[in-house]
């Protein structure tokens, strides 16, 4: 799954460093910044870490808002 790819160590949440590095990997030109936006969004509770099921609900709710 997409959520796996940027979990490649199998934490069960995407933070900074592994959003950093799937971005990079995947040859995205993308700053800091905006890497720690994305988390925000994606971080319903706050804790700098996005479990699968905040990143499903982030999906869906950017999915309906396009």
């Amino acid at each position: 799954s997409f959520f796996d790819a940027i979990d490649e160590y199998r934490f069960g949440y995407i933070d900074y460093d592994n959003l950093f590095s799937y971005l990079k990997k995947s040859e995205f030109d993308i700053d800091e910044k905006l890497i720690k936006a994305i988390l925000r969004r994606m971080d319903l509770n706050g804790q700098t870490k996005v479990p699968l099921g905040d990143f499903e609900d982030f999906l869906n709710i950017e999915a309906k808002s396009a």
